[in-house]
């Protein structure tokens, strides 16, 4: 994957280059406004029965997705497009650190 292919994604595209990770970003959409405490408790719901080889195929997405040399600014388009730029609990974590943020959660369910 390359940093132009990460431009591209969208809520239609995410399913070729980001399966996992693109359904883990624009689900969490349609939790912010459920009874969660915590971005944790979202991702972890959103990953719940998830066997550790789907946890590693997601994590190894988002390791793709920065190893494209991902910026801020690109990642910030990213989860815009995925309508998944403004949740609570982001408490002013630049897009990188954000997904950044999600990935070590989701590490945690290993």
């Amino acid at each position: 994957m390359n940093i132009e292919q990460v431009e591209r994604i969208d809520e239609d595209t995410y399913r070729e280059l980001l399966p996992m990770v693109g359904r883990l970003l624009e689900g969490m959409y349609l939790r912010w406004y459920v009874d969660f405490d915590s971005v944790d408790e979202i991702v972890l719901d959103l990953i719940e029965g998830y066997d550790e080889d789907d946890i590693k195929r997601m994590l190894r997405e988002f390791d793709d997705v920065f190893a494209t040399g991902l910026a801020p600014s690109n990642a910030e388009g990213l989860l815009s497009r995925l309508d998944s730029d403004a949740p609570p609990g982001r408490n002013g974590l630049d897009g990188l650190e954000w997904l950044q943020r999600i990935r070590a959660i989701v590490a945690s369910a290993l």
